[in-house]
């Protein structure tokens, strides 16, 4: 019998993989939900200012009250322009719709919804209506350049 040949891959190393968690919400996670602004206490809703043009905008786009947000997660409840109230978890993973109603959370609709790396990647898929007045929004700000240069 002959040598045993050397492994092609490296043997383990018994290290736990850890990896630790963002102390807070930061990017595009931050910027659209205005985590760490200061909120006024009003009891209705209002939508969160941002860079999207107003006639794009959701209805209504609010951080839930009801449902605890933490370092790792932060519930929103917002409005389609089809009217559709649902429950949005944002997290490191991304943006989840997790309820068809405000504050609150379907195990099932959770455990099964899709995962969108960005709040626009959500509502273009969900909303036709977002997706239609997107569209004419940049529509007018190409018209705005275009006559800007003549």
């Amino acid at each position: 019998m002959g040598k045993q040949k050397a492994p092609v891959f490296p043997l383990p190393v018994s290290a736990a993989i850890r990896t630790s968690p963002p102390p807070r919400i930061r990017g595009i996670a931050s910027a659209w939900t205005s985590v760490g602004r200061v909120h006024s206490n009003s009891s209705t809703a209002r939508p969160i200012s941002g860079k999207t043009p107003n006639s794009v905008r959701r209805k209504t786009v609010q951080v839930s009250e009801r449902l605890e947000s933490t370092d790792r997660r932060i519930y929103i409840n917002a409005t389609t322009l089809e009217e559709q109230n649902l429950c949005i978890c944002v997290s490191s993973m991304g943006f989840r719709i997790v309820g068809q109603h405000f504050d609150t959370v379907n195990p099932e609709l959770e455990e099964k919804s899709k995962i969108y790396e960005t709040p626009y990647a959500l509502f273009t898929d969900i909303s036709p209506l977002y997706v239609k007045s997107f569209g004419e929004a940049l529509q007018k700000a190409m018209e705005t350049l275009a006559e800007g240069s003549a």
